[in-house]
């Protein structure tokens, strides 16, 4: 072995002694840091998979346990029947709130039959204290019937105190009733106004939140696609680092062949052929390998940077503004309609204790009637008394016959005013305590129903939420896993270089090497000395000798199919 070649083969041994002591740090190195990113996009996946089908389904919303089917659709439903309970408890109470405001403009009716009374007590009164004139002029015989008048004058005051006693009652029935008016206006105004609008909003809110999750739906999963591609690149990378132990061995039997030359010289044109051969072998693997690992990281960096566009993009930005919007829509609503609710609530209340006041202020026209009638009945006693006493005396007859005449059927004509008046009460009275029974009876019903209504919203709210909650997380696990993507791309591609300058070690010692061996030269009967004498070595390894068979046996398959001749290209 000329001193040229034996120089160039000891530099040789060497870089190929360090090439594949690198190698190994070099593939250890990339293949925790791949098997890393792998493992922990694996365990990414395999964590938000289930409520990517619960809550992003890419089929759509069929399936029953989808958080649409579930959440969405199921708190649209519950917004619509809540709504309706509250709009049908509403119209049953403008039913009775009705009849309890017609019960009262029927009791203001009665204020005419009052004012008739009055009338007739006052030509009582202007009677009774004509009687006390005349019989104070009449002297002795006018005493009596003077008393008899005095008492019809005190009976007919009676009766107007009772009159002013009605009005007094009626005027604050008017005030209490006016406030009941106001607050059920106020009330049927919520209703026909709020409930209705607000019953409109919330299915526009969730029909539109309906669409923003659809078309979010399809960017997660898109999303999700782009780091499965990765996880499966960065498998096939995995696998593709089997590539080492075939690289390493052809290094080995490189250096392998280097120490048989060394120990036993021979020709050197047969030395350069076999080192150009080896040679070749150890370019192909590094050039396949080289190839292979810069399309797999080439298509994880593509995946990455189309996560990025996707993720970051201004369609992907508007379709999550669109889903906040609407999730702060459904948040307001659900505070609109609880603030409704308890509005409705606190004005049921207090339009009930405003009936309650209805109520014990009719009680007391009760008894007005029954006094009535009593002072009706005592005008008659008084009048047959009068009667009595101007039969004893001409001249008082004579002054006072025609007047007692006026006002004799007054009696006849107050009580069947009274009676009317009492029948009219009665009847009207028993139907605002029937209604006023069953509005009583109903508020806690009601008041119970709203609050449902209110808590079913606040449920429905918060189930809504947890898909921004999940979604806000979803989105930043998926830019830690990709910036641990990012972070392996920027490491691991700058150690290529590595490769590269074991590729150029090589091309310049395959250069070398070809330039001292015979092109066209049979090499298929050394080849076989060779094959005898390499297995028969002593003092060396049975390792070393059995990959310097292995690469004996490489050579002769392919010296059979190329008819033992060289061919550099």
């Amino acid at each position: 072995m000329n001193s040229e070649i034996r120089n160039e083969s000891e530099t040789l041994k060497k870089e190929a002694l360090l090439i594949k002591d690198n190698l190994r740090e070099l593939f250890e190195n990339i293949s925790v840091k791949v098997k890393s990113s792998s493992h922990s996009i694996a365990s990414f996946i395999d964590d938000v998979s289930p409520y990517v089908k619960h809550f992003f389904p890419v089929e759509g919303y069929n399936g029953e346990n989808t958080f649409f089917n579930r959440t969405v659709k199921s708190a649209k439903e519950r917004l619509s029947v809540s709504v309706n309970k509250a709009v049908k408890i509403m119209s049953e109470d403008s039913d009775i709130h009705e009849i309890i405001s017609s019960s009262i403009a029927d009791i203001d009716k009665l204020s005419a039959s009052v004012a008739t009374v009055l009338g007739h007590l006052e030509s009582v009164e202007m009677y009774a204290v004509n009687t006390m004139v005349i019989s104070a002029r009449a002297g002795d015989i006018g005493i009596s019937l003077a008393t008899i008048s005095k008492k019809m004058s005190d009976l007919s005051r009676q009766g107007a105190a009772l009159g002013d006693k009605f009005a007094n009652q009626m005027n604050s029935l008017v005030t209490v009733s006016e406030k009941f008016v106001s607050i059920k206006n106020d009330i049927d105004m919520l209703y026909e106004s709020s409930l209705t609008s607000f019953q409109l909003s919330g299915r526009d809110s969730f029909d539109k939140f309906s669409h923003s999750l659809n078309s979010l739906s399809v960017s997660v999963n898109k999303d999700l696609s782009i780091m499965s591609s990765a996880r499966e690149k960065l498998e096939s990378v995995i696998v593709n680092y089997q590539l080492e132990d075939l690289f390493r061995q052809d290094v080995e039997k490189l250096i392998f062949l280097i120490n048989y030359f060394m120990r036993n010289p021979s020709d050197d044109d047969f030395f350069s052929w076999l080192v150009s051969k080896k040679l070749e072998a150890v370019k192909h693997s590094m050039d396949m390998f080289l190839d292979t690992l810069s399309s797999i990281f080439a298509d994880i960096e593509s995946s990455y940077e189309s996560f990025i566009s996707n993720f970051n993009s201004e369609k992907k930005d508007n379709e999550k503004k669109q889903l906040s919007d609407v999730w702060d829509r459904i948040n307001t609503l659900q505070n609109e309609y609880s603030r409704h609710l308890e509005g409705i609530v606190g004005m049921k209340l207090k339009l009930k204790n405003i009936a309650s006041e209805v109520e014990v202020n009719m009680a007391k026209f009760g008894d007005f009637y029954k006094k009535l009638t009593d002072i009706s009945k005592n005008f008659e006693r008084i009048i047959l008394l009068t009667r009595i006493e101007l039969a004893r005396y001409d001249e008082l007859k004579r002054s006072l016959e025609g007047s007692l005449s006026d006002v004799s059927d007054i009696p006849r004509l107050i009580k069947n005013e009274a009676e009317r008046g009492a029948a009219h009460y009665s009847l009207t009275y028993s139907a605002l305590k029937k209604n006023l029974r069953h509005y009583n009876r109903s508020f806690d019903v009601q008041k119970e129903i709203l609050e449902e209504c209110a808590h079913s919203i606040k449920k429905m709210t918060d189930d809504v939420n947890e898909s921004r909650i999940y979604h806000d997380d979803f989105e930043k696990k998926m830019h830690t896993h990709f910036d641990e993507m990012e972070n392996l791309l920027k490491s691991d591609i700058n150690r290529f270089d590595a490769f590269i300058e074991v590729k150029n070690i090589i091309d310049d010692a395959l250069s070398f090497y070809k330039k001292n061996a015979v092109e066209g030269k049979d090499y298929s009967g050394m080849i076989s000395s060779l094959k005898e004498a390499a297995a028969s070595q002593p003092g060396v390894s049975e390792y070393e000798i059995n990959m310097l068979l292995s690469f004996v046996s490489e050579l002769s398959e392919d010296v059979s199919s190329n008819a033992g001749t060289i061919e550099f290209f």
